[in-house]
């Protein structure tokens, strides 16, 4: 049997992952940091269809534009991926000089990131929209924040609440005394 179209529609673009470093206090009081990643873009001059500018791609000759090559084999009719355009369908006759016919290129970006009061070791930030590019009319993925917190000489993270252990004498406990400790803010 056939099968059904192939699925040319937009499609969402990947997400990306990148890590930051946070001091003990940064973690606790909350910060406003700026992030930098690389990531996929559409190119500029060809917008996005690899084809030098003023040219466009034209039809595949191999599957005639239909991304498909369908061969028989004995009873059986087998669809395989058209080895010249890729699934495509087109191909690009003068490739775009920017990006090589790729129709994207990498760039790196930087953005202002909130990461809030109270965030632990080992949890992320979902920036929507910020990932690789979906192609043409697709939506972009998500940038997740992997946030690493430095251990403090000090002070330690149990869930919500922060311990420090701090030793007194045999007398102090006996007798009870009044001690000085130190606290995040001094």
């Amino acid at each position: 049997g056939q099968q059904g179209g192939r699925g040319r529609g937009p499609r969402r673009g990947q997400d990306l992952q990148t890590a930051v470093k946070l001091s003990f206090e940064e973690a606790v009081t909350g910060k406003k940091l700026d992030v930098t990643f690389e990531r996929h873009d559409v190119c500029g001059p060809c917008e996005g269809s690899g084809a030098k500018a003023g040219t466009k791609p034209i039809k595949c000759k191999t599957c005639g534009g239909q991304g498909r090559i369908a061969r028989q084999q004995g009873f059986f009719m087998v669809q395989t991926t058209c080895p010249v355009c890729q699934g495509s369908g087109e191909q690009i006759k003068d490739k775009c000089s920017d990006c090589q016919g790729h129709g994207v290129k990498r760039v790196q970006r930087t953005l202002s990131v909130k990461i809030p009061a109270g965030i632990d070791d080992g949890m992320r930030l979902r920036v929507p929209g910020e990932g690789e590019t979906g192609g043409p009319g697709g939506q972009r993925g998500d940038l997740h924040v992997l946030i690493q917190v430095e251990p403090h000489p000090i002070f330690k993270r149990d869930g919500a609440h922060i311990h420090m252990q701090h030793d007194v004498t045999f007398t102090q406990a006996a007798l009870g005394d009044e001690i000085e400790l130190p606290t995040l803010s001094g």
